[in-house]
Formats: structure tokens, C-alpha cells, sequence
């Protein structure tokens, strides 16, 4: 059973933040990330005969810093670098149907933390 949070006077919940086009690139590349390392995954899974396992939000955040440096030693970075936690959040607006255009997300939260392609829409 939880527990009801006390919340002190004046308190309000974070409102949604606004859209920009850092925000709206970053979750473009969070959702190729994911997608690539599902892929990957699942492809190395499958040699030894294993299903396919779901993204860490670890693996994510990896492979999000790793594309950052990539992107930067080409001179092709032009945004902020961002914090796990922001990283973290925009992953989970992802996988959210109020942040997608079609009402749909292109990725799902299998588990808390682990995220996959939304098998709904594609065929992975």
C-alpha cells in the first residue's frame, strides 16, 4: 500500500516542459538509440539461442554519451549535453502517448528501467 506524500504549503506539480528543438532532437536520437541497441542486441541474443531482452536506461545513456563524443569530433554537435537524469526523462516522454504525434509511442517500457520498440508498430 503506498503512502500519501506530504506536500507543504504552496507546493504544485512540474508542469510539462516546453517543447524545443533540443528536446524534440534528443528524443528523435533516444528513440534510434533504442532502436539500434534492441536490434543489436537481440542479434547476439539470438546466436545463442536466447530471446530478445529489452534496453537498460543505463545501456541508453552509454550509448547517447558515446554518439555525443562521435558527433562532437566531427564538429556535428550543436545542442547541450545533458544529464543522465534529463536523458532519462526524455526516454520515458518517449514511451509516453501524450508526447507522440499519432497518439502511438515508437518505444514502450517493457519493465521499469528497460525499454523495446513497441511491438504494435513494429515488427522487431
Amino acid at each position: 500500500m503506498s503512502e500519501k506524500t506530504l506536500k507543504l504549503e504552496g507546493w504544485s506539480p512540474q508542469s510539462r516542459p516546453d517543447e524545443d528543438t533540443d528536446m524534440l532532437y534528443h528524443r528523435q536520437m533516444l528513440v534510434e538509440i533504442v532502436f539500434g541497441l534492441y536490434r543489436r542486441k537481440k542479434e547476439l541474443l539470438a546466436k545463442t539461442g536466447m530471446p530478445p531482452q529489452p534496453i537498460s536506461l543505463g545501456e541508453i545513456f552509454r550509448e547517447y554519451l558515446s554518439r555525443v563524443a562521435t558527433l562532437e569530433s566531427i564538429g556535428q554537435w550543436k545542442c547541450k549535453t545533458h544529464s543522465k537524469r534529463w536523458i532519462d526523462r526524455r526516454i520515458n516522454e518517449c514511451a509516453c502517448p501524450t508526447y507522440s504525434d499519432s497518439g502511438e509511442p515508437r518505444i514502450v517500457a517493457a519493465k521499469a528501467g528497460l525499454y523495446e520498440p513497441n511491438p504494435k508498430l513494429f515488427r522487431c
